[in-house]
């Protein structure tokens, strides 16, 4: 096996030189002289994987004269950036070079020394003979320079600190350097304890022990913090709302000082816990701007105008009061473009969609405007049983490659927790793999390369059957043929078949016939028999295993309910009916308990009644079709 073939992501040069290198137990991994202290952060991440990974203990040592000995490691910046031709970000450029039985690393700057570590333990394998790699020549760099993640923990899903910080490390290890935290109401702040309350937040502490973390493994922790609209759940506590526009209490009112000393109040305690040099204000879907309190002015001087206004406060509080450079999400401004050249030049503009297709002439107003900017693509496999993949795909390709056509910082890909955060992690695995190798590439990398590399990466699978899984899994969404597939862009047919429409007259199912639910039973049956497969070898992390198979059983329950439902609204009865349904309640039981286990794998355990909830009422919903039959 060519283990060059499983690299997430694919260096741009690389050769097998023949042989092996083995790292033997009396190697050592060596420092060159002179290195700054992030190189020594770089030798303990290799020595910890190599004793966690294969129980290879190699001490760390300063290099001597001579040559380096067989079975060792060693590591050394360069600072030459030559060879690294358009890289935007030259400290990141690295080489891999096996000579002598020896490997020798290289970083242009700390970022490509770690970027380095990580592609030799991607490549190293436990066999008879030992740890050991092929022997191989990699010169590597970047496309884009900004290659990051954001994960939700505001709408019901907050990572306990061990599964953050796991995550991190393996966006570390693809090589992404940046991750946002999405934050509306849940971190603790002192000033304000009432916010928060019930759904466990994040603390200083919390965020300061990731922050260290992440920069240990060479991820930026971003602060990002809802500072306009997406403030419902801060609203929950009353005597905040003074604060607000007014009713449906989510929109902050920019025309209030105070509501400047609350935001400034949350900064104060919020922004000492990164070692960031950028916040995110966020402050999109300011839909309620123009209602309430903000009407009368909104009337006289126009909703850009104050939307602009309310940004340049912000501006002012987060670049001269906290020293960070202010990034912010792109849809509102986007809608004037005439106010976009009034933006303080050194804005970050985070323009973002979900379902799209990007174009590069979409980036024209940032360009003419010369506003640096990062583009915004998402996992598409949120408030869904299964990821809409081909969707998230050509989304987050198309964001890379725009991005680089068109001079951008690079892309942030969106992880959303709409309606309760239900779908475990692991769902969005293989569009975090692919939003790597496109950020690496600037887009270029087919997708089937991506499918290759990600199943022989993440679960050993030569044959390609894990990516193949995620496509048959995309194709879940399109079954039905429902004429969206997903409902005002919030939730997908299919979650709102499963849980929230639970109804023989419903306004979906009513359009849903017998071959659509046929459809939906053949792509079940089809991702059923290929996780099986995987199951069999147990490739993979467990923990991801048992995700897919929450996914793959919640689709074979969907097609059985609408074919049970569809029976019953045509007014059949009977002991096999009631079979059927005494069937499908005990698998929602099953259902329920699987997706209980699997949210107390990764998360604190506040908030997963929102879930727990519709499986409830799922239930109920069960026992009364049947006590009718």
């Amino acid at each position: 096996m060519n283990e060059l073939a499983g690299l997430i992501p694919a260096p741009k040069k690389a050769r097998l030189t023949g042989g092996q290198v083995k790292l033997a137990g009396s190697g050592r991994i060596l420092m060159a002289p002179g290195l700054f202290p992030g190189a020594e952060t770089a030798a303990q991440i290799l020595q910890g994987r190599l004793k966690e990974r294969f129980g290879l203990a190699l001490p760390v040592e300063v290099a001597g004269q001579g040559p380096v000995p067989r079975g060792s490691v060693l590591l050394s910046v360069s600072g030459d950036r030559a060879g690294f031709p358009g890289c935007p970000s030259p400290e990141e450029g690295y080489r891999v070079s096996c000579r002598g039985g020896a490997v020798a690393l290289s970083g242009v700057g700390e970022a490509g020394l770690r970027h380095a570590v990580w592609t030799l333990l991607a490549l190293v394998r436990k066999g008879p003979g030992g740890v050991a790699l092929s022997s191989v020549e990699i010169e590597d760099w970047p496309s884009l320079a900004f290659r990051g993640v954001m994960e939700d923990v505001s709408r019901g899903k907050i990572p306990t600190l061990e599964s953050l910080k796991s995550f991190a490390s393996q966006l570390a290890e693809w090589k992404f350097n940046a991750m946002q935290l999405y934050v509306e109401h849940t971190f603790f702040c002192r000033k304000h304890p009432e916010i928060g309350r019930g759904w466990s937040p994040l603390t200083p502490r919390d965020i300061r022990e990731l922050d260290a973390h992440c920069r240990s493994v060479g991820i930026e922790l971003v602060p990002s913090m809802a500072s306009f609209g997406h403030l419902d759940h801060l609203f929950d506590a009353k005597k905040y709302r003074k604060l607000c526009v007014g009713k449906p209490w989510r929109l902050i009112n920019p025309l209030a000082e105070s509501s400047y000393r609350f935001l400034d109040g949350q900064y104060s305690e919020y922004m000492p816990c990164f070692s960031s040099r950028w916040f995110n204000v966020n402050c999109d879907e300011t839909y309620d701007l123009g209602t309430g309190k903000s009407e009368a002015v909104v009337k006289r001087l126009g909703k850009g105008e104050v939307y602009l206004r309310h940004i340049l406060r912000l501006y002012d509080l987060v670049t001269k009061k906290y020293g960070k450079r202010m990034m912010m999400w792109g849809d509102i401004i986007g809608h004037y473009p005439r106010l976009i050249p009034r933006l303080p030049k050194d804005i970050i503009m985070l323009p973002w969609g979900y379902f799209n297709r990007w174009r590069p002439a979409e980036m024209r107003p940032y360009v003419r405007s010369r506003l640096a900017f990062i583009v915004c693509p998402g996992t598409s496999a949120w408030h869904s049983p299964a990821p809409w993949t081909h969707t998230a795909d050509t989304n987050i390709s198309s964001a890379a490659f725009s991005a680089k056509k068109t001079g951008g910082l690079g892309i942030m890909t969106t992880d959303w927790g709409d309606g309760g955060h239900q779908q475990p992690l692991g769902l969005s695995w293989n569009a975090f793999a692919g939003a790597a190798e496109q950020g690496w590439s600037g887009g270029a990398t087919p997708q089937s390369e991506v499918d290759r590399r990600f199943s022989l990466s993440v679960f050993g699978d030569a044959r390609g059957e894990a990516g193949r899984l995620w496509r048959v899994l995309g194709r879940a969404n399109e079954a039905l043929r429902y004429k969206v597939v997903y409902i005002q862009w919030w939730y997908s047919v299919n979650f709102g078949l499963m849980f929230y429409e639970n109804d023989l007259k419903g306004e979906i199912f009513t359009h849903i016939n017998r071959g659509g639910v046929r459809r939906l039973a053949r792509v079940a049956a089809s991702a059923d028999s290929i996780l099986r497969k995987l199951e069999e070898r147990r490739a993979g992390p467990p923990l991801l295993r048992r995700e897919l198979r929450y996914s793959v059983d919640m689709l074979v329950h969907l097609a059985a309910k609408l074919d049970w439902m569809m029976d019953l609204k045509e007014g059949r009865k009977g002991p096999s009916i009631r079979a059927r349904g005494r069937a499908l309640l005990a698998g929602l039981a099953g259902l329920r308990r699987g997706f209980l286990a699997l949210w107390n794998a990764r998360n604190r355990p506040h908030r997963r009644e929102i879930t727990l909830g519709l499986y409830d009422k799922s239930a109920k919903f069960y026992r009364k079709l049947l006590a009718s039959v």
